[in-house]
């Protein structure tokens, strides 16, 4: 990293990343190693940058892999349906089991998930001025008149 503010920076966005990491794929031990080697390898490439707007760039990525990775990703797994018992969950997590096709999953949501309503839609189908229904649906693919 070129200068010593972006190399503070690039540090920040780094832990933030790792952090992320953790909360996004723990208990998954293969994928959360995958996950901090390939985040690790990234930075040690990207210190070879010399261009300040490039790096700055490469560091606003990582901090919305960052978010994405905290706020939208949820683990799920199979459940064995032949044990009967309970889940140990960390205090600020739930689980919720889902069942498809006769399987059980069981997802974990932490409390940094972005659990939407769906209001956004709602309004849309009732707005008729809304973007969507104005651009020609969701696509833009309405025939224009």
């Amino acid at each position: 990293m070129s200068s010593a503010v972006t190399s503070t920076t690039a540090t920040a966005s780094y832990r933030h990343l790792l952090r992320a990491i953790h909360v996004a794929f723990r208990g998954d031990a293969p994928l959360l190693t995958r996950a901090r080697m390939d985040s690790r390898t990234a930075y040690e490439d990207a210190r070879a940058i010399e261009d300040p707007q490039q790096a700055d760039a490469k560091v606003r990525h990582a901090e919305e892999v960052a978010q994405v990775l905290r706020t939208q990703i949820v683990q799920g797994r199979r459940r064995d349906q032949t044990s009967e018992g309970m889940t140990t969950v960390a205090e600020d997590e739930q689980t919720v089991d889902h069942a498809s096709n006769g399987k059980i999953y069981e997802l974990r949501i932490h409390k940094d998930i972005e659990l939407g309503d769906n209001e956004t839609i709602r309004k849309n189908k009732r707005d008729p001025s809304s973007a969507a229904s104005s651009s020609g649906g969701c696509c833009g693919g309405a025939a224009k008149p």
